[in-house]
């Protein structure tokens, strides 16, 4: 029996924050310095923790950073399973995991999320969907809800073909974390397709207008939520002094608060 991945909502939205990211986050912080990153982390996560329904976090910077909080405070997380990056060859993109789903269930975390790099065209897409397959029968082993996320690159980036592929092989997250399928007319077709299964959009680094104009689109479409990171929170390393306290104490919360406006 796999965890209901309910709880991670409110109000049966995904109203979720995407701060998992490492490699990415240390050159968008210009820093390496290992108590920066989780103030950083700890900034946004105070930002909007009486907001969000739940919170991908990463193993090292973040989870530091929520372990800071008060407990009575703290909402549903997920920890990624996965290395940061991934391994590149001739033969396509390989991600690599570097723990188990029983391990993150060990750190309280409520939820796995696996990243997979995807072009059906390549060598390793059989590769992917198996370490996808490999995963998911992890996380029902452990009773824990699976957020897959499926970024394409290169070639190929049709979310239903891919969707489908999946679907065949017999992968079943509990949640997909999907990218804009490039109109509405592909996000009604994505959820028809789903069907019980929820869909949430990931920003990838897009601009916060651009991601907003996103979510409206999925939002009337079927799309049950978001795990929204970069598009909310990179404009914060622009920023120095009383304008950065004033991005993390007004305009980050308000940028929340307007998606979630978006399904209520």
């Amino acid at each position: 029996m796999i965890m209901n991945p309910k709880i991670f909502t409110q109000n049966n939205f995904f109203f979720m924050l995407a701060l998992d990211h490492r490699g990415s986050f240390v050159k968008l912080a210009k820093t390496e310095n290992q108590q920066e990153l989780i103030d950083y982390k700890f900034d946004i996560i105070n930002s909007l923790i009486y907001q969000f329904s739940g919170v991908l976090i990463d193993d090292d910077f973040g989870f530091k950073a929520y372990t800071l909080f008060n407990k009575d405070i703290l909402k549903p997380f997920l920890l990624p399973i996965e290395k940061s990056g991934f391994v590149d060859s001739n033969e396509g993109r390989l991600n690599e995991v570097y723990t188990s789903a029983s391990e993150i269930k060990e750190k309280g975390a409520s939820g796995v999320k696996l990243l997979i790099y995807f072009n059906k065209k390549d060598k390793n897409s059989k590769r992917q969907i198996d370490l996808a397959r490999v995963v998911s029968e992890q996380c029902k082993q452990d009773s824990v809800p699976l957020f897959l996320e499926i970024v394409h690159y290169g070639e190929a980036k049709d979310v239903l073909d891919t969707l489908n592929i999946f679907r065949q092989e017999g992968i079943h997250p509990a949640v997909y974390k999907l990218e804009y399928p490039g109109s509405e007319k592909n996000c009604k077709a994505i959820t028809e397709f789903l069907e019980d299964t929820p869909w949430i959009l990931l920003s990838r680094g897009v601009t916060f207008k651009e991601f907003y104009n996103q979510v409206f689109i999925a939002a009337k479409s079927g799309c049950s939520g978001f795990l929204a990171g970069r598009s909310l929170w990179q404009d914060l390393f622009e920023l120095e002094g009383t304008k950065r306290k004033e991005f993390l104490a007004e305009e980050l919360p308000n940028r929340f608060k307007k998606l979630k406006e978006l399904f209520l």
